[in-house]
């Protein structure tokens, strides 16, 4: 049985891809967010006269609401973007202490899905050792 230290270790090593991918989508989200507020910042509304402008105040336009509204998203999107880069660095640290040969293991196992069984007939070994490798590779995640 597989202590509870080897089983974090190993659901870190299951999410670390999850939480890259979602880090590009933050991203993707703040940069959508930083467009909004420049748009803005540098344009406003042209007004063409005095009468118009009466109607034009409550408008979104003149609003600060949309402007407060997208700083608190975007900052929601930056505490949740950070959070995620310290994981992700985390395991990326560990992970340049690992030899070529236990890089490819976590390849296969974590990005192409592979069982122990699977890759114990990849590697003309059985099961159990694959079991006792990546029980020695995840205990230098922990």
């Amino acid at each position: 049985m597989i202590d509870e230290r080897l089983q974090n270790a190993d659901r870190e090593l299951r999410t670390f891809l999850y939480y890259c991918q979602d880090m590009a989508r933050l991203y993707e989200q703040i940069r959508e967010i930083d467009l909004k507020l420049n748009h803005y910042g540098v344009s406003s509304p042209v007004i063409r006269s005095a009468e118009e402008a009466k109607y034009q105040r409550g408008t979104p336009v003149y609003s600060i609401q949309p402007l407060l509204e997208l700083f608190s998203s975007q900052d929601e999107l930056i505490a949740e973007y950070r959070k995620e880069s310290l994981f992700c660095r985390s395991i990326q640290r560990k992970l340049t202490e690992l030899t070529p040969e236990e890089t490819e293991y976590l390849y296969f196992r974590y990005e192409k899905r592979m069982t122990l069984r699977q890759m114990g007939d990849q590697y003309c070994s059985g099961k159990e050792m694959m079991c006792r490798k990546f029980e020695k590779i995840l205990e230098k995640f922990i």
